[in-house]
């Protein structure tokens, strides 16, 4: 069940709402198009879905979303042009979530209790991933057809953190206005890729473990 108190524009593309959506516990709604958020569309439960047998989708206005339950089924990708946050779970079905690589702001949102589901080199999200609270968490990030997680551990103030994972080289980055020199490293350290590179940021100090395999050659 979901309640209607809106002013909506539909086209062949896109649905447009400008007024009030809410998904009430049991209810389901399904977007095999694109979705234009310029109204209330934040105080969800039940499940949002994003469907798409061929091409790619996207999430775009001018008002954040936030799902309780979202699932991605797409041939694809779904395009965050503005944040998503999720407060319950989210599942990778099917396809790539992807957000701007040169604008980390906007990003795919985890809440304090929130987790995912059905992660893999072929379903995760393509760029930067945000956690909000003190738990324990695992970005599911990547670069296309490869799954790198960054993982955090519990935290002593609810905080944000903020993830992505880079396949090339971070001697000559693509999305940003500086390069790391690889060979200024600690003395402890025998070697940095030119492979990949993580970005991560967030407001407190904390410990993270990577993940890489025989592409990280190292």
């Amino acid at each position: 069940m979901f309640h209607l108190n809106i002013v909506f524009v539909i086209s062949q593309s896109a649905l447009q709402n400008f007024g009030n959506i809410q998904i009430h516990n049991d209810g389901k709604l399904g977007f095999h198009i694109n979705l234009i958020n310029d109204g209330t569309f934040n105080m969800n439960e039940g499940l949002a879905g994003f469907y798409s047998s061929e091409g790619s989708l996207s999430i775009s206005g001018t008002q954040i979303l936030q799902f309780h339950n979202m699932e991605i089924d797409i041939a694809n990708s779904l395009n965050l042009d503005i944040n998503t946050i999720v407060t319950n779970t989210l599942s990778y079905l099917n396809g790539y979530l992807i957000t701007p690589r040169d604008f980390p702001k906007i990003s795919l949102d985890f809440s304090e209790n929130s987790n995912y589901l059905f992660e893999s080199d072929s379903r995760h999200t393509n760029g930067y991933v945000n956690k909000i609270g003190q738990n324990m968490f695992t970005f599911p990030i990547g670069d296309y057809g490869k799954i790198r997680p960054l993982s955090i551990p519990f935290q002593p103030i609810s905080t944000n953190f903020n993830a992505a994972y880079f396949f090339e080289d971070p001697n000559f980055p693509s999305t940003f206005n500086t390069s790391f020199d690889t060979t200024q490293m600690d003395s402890y350290l025998n070697k940095v890729s030119i492979e990949e590179f993580w970005d991560f940021n967030g407001e407190i100090t904390t410990s993270v473990k990577l993940t890489w395999n025989s592409l990280s050659d190292i």
